[in-house]
Formats: C-alpha cells, sequence, structure tokens
C-alpha cells in the first residue's frame, strides 16, 4: 500500500469541481483510504505520515460536511505537530488554514482569525502561505475592512503569479535538457 495514494485521491477531491455527488463519493473514498493508511503509519509509527494524514482527514469530513469531524481532525493534527521538521511545520500552518477555511464557511469569524494568524506565525515559505492570504483577505471582505481584505488579495495574487512563473522557468528548463 502507498501512503502517498491518500494524498493523491485528497488532491482528486479538490479538483472534482462544483458536482457534489460525485465529490462526496471520491470524498466518502477518499476518507476510507485516509483511514486505512492512518491506521498504517501508526502501525510503523511514521509521525509524519500521521500528522499528514491526519489533516487530510479534516479535508474529507470538511468535503462530506462532518462538522465535529473536520475540527477534530484538523486540532488533532495541530495537536500533533511537536516537531521543528519543516514538513511538520507545513503541515501545522496547512491545518491551521484549513480550520481558518472552516470557520469562515461557518461564518464563525473570531475563530478564523485566530487561526488563519496562527497559520501565518507557523515557520514555513512564504510560498506556502498563498492559500492563508487568500481567506485571510475572504476574512476582511466579511468584516468590512476593504484595505485590509485588498492587501491579503494582492499577496496571494503576488505569490500565484511567482509560483507560476517558476512553473514556466522549470518547464523550459526541463525541455531544454
Amino acid at each position: 500500500f502507498d501512503i502517498g495514494f491518500a494524498q493523491q485521491l485528497c488532491d482528486a477531491s479538490r479538483q472534482v469541481g462544483d458536482d457534489g455527488d460525485k465529490r462526496t463519493a471520491v470524498s466518502e473514498e477518499l476518507a476510507d483510504v485516509i483511514c486505512y493508511a492512518l491506521a498504517i503509519a501508526n502501525e510503523i509509527d511514521n509521525h509524519r505520515y500521521q500528522v499528514i494524514l491526519t489533516n487530510n482527514l479534516g479535508n474529507a469530513y470538511f468535503i462530506l460536511g462532518m462538522k465535529e469531524e473536520t475540527v477534530s481532525s484538523y486540532k488533532q493534527a495541530i495537536f500533533m505537530t511537536n516537531s521543528s521538521d519543516a514538513p511538520i511545520q507545513r503541515v501545522l500552518s496547512t491545518a491551521h488554514t484549513n480550520l481558518g477555511d472552516f470557520y469562515m464557511e461557518q461564518d464563525s469569524l473570531d475563530s478564523a482569525f485566530f487561526h488563519l494568524n496562527l497559520a501565518l506565525r507557523a515557520k514555513v515559505n512564504e510560498s506556502d502561505k498563498f492559500r492563508t492570504y487568500f481567506i485571510m483577505s475572504w476574512y476582511y471582505e466579511e468584516k468590512e475592512q476593504f484595505d485590509s481584505a485588498w492587501k491579503y488579495n494582492q499577496l496571494s495574487l503576488n505569490l500565484a503569479t511567482q509560483s507560476q512563473r517558476q512553473k514556466q522557468r522549470n518547464l523550459a528548463l526541463s525541455q531544454m535538457g
């Protein structure tokens, strides 16, 4: 069993689009696979995969509308990130961003703001903050603080542009070789 398969399913569930039935079916399969992979990660005592998969399980529950399970999984992933290891710190930031996104969807703006700020404080590369900045712009828009909303929207757009340029450079370099 390839533990990375759970991540591939997670990515696929985000790409399904607005087809609710298809997205739910993928998410149900995703939740099953993540639980299976998590059992393996626990058995082999692989902390990094335990944290990643717990966070991804929260994503599946979020899509399925399972609110308590969503919050529980994200918070468990946050609690498990007791390492300064860069991949673990990235999951910490992602889990806080995911919780911020969840709370925004629930119109719980104070909780969203709290977790988004914690995501921005995590020790990750600036390029990893794209989604956090984007959700933060949504938060400020909801609060009708449009100058701040604009600022965070610009930060997310700048990161998206930088990322796209880097992908184009990498593609050009790979075609030269």
